[in-house]
């Protein structure tokens, strides 16, 4: 969907050409604002964050191939890093 100036707005997604499910993003207006999230082809989630006003706000995590955690980032209002 989009606002009133052609801008993003609303949840967004996006696929892999299986038709699996690759991408979420919440916009605000053009920005990203609210559930971030990603899969990889085989439905392994790759990625996951949240944005509030669109600034990352919370736990920002990143997984492998293997389900794997790789990296957990913690923002309060936009702030990195904050202790996971």
């Amino acid at each position: 969907m989009f606002d009133e100036e052609g801008e993003k707005h609303g949840e967004w997604k996006a696929w892999h050409a299986s038709g699996q499910l690759k991408e979420v993003t919440g916009y605000l207006h053009g920005q990203p604002d609210g559930l971030e999230a990603g899969w990889f082809k085989d439905g392994c989630r790759r990625f996951k964050s949240k944005r509030d006003n669109c600034v990352l706000h919370g736990s920002l995590k990143v997984w492998d191939r293997s389900g794997q955690l790789l990296q957990h980032w913690r923002y309060k209002e936009g702030i990195f890093p904050i202790s996971a």
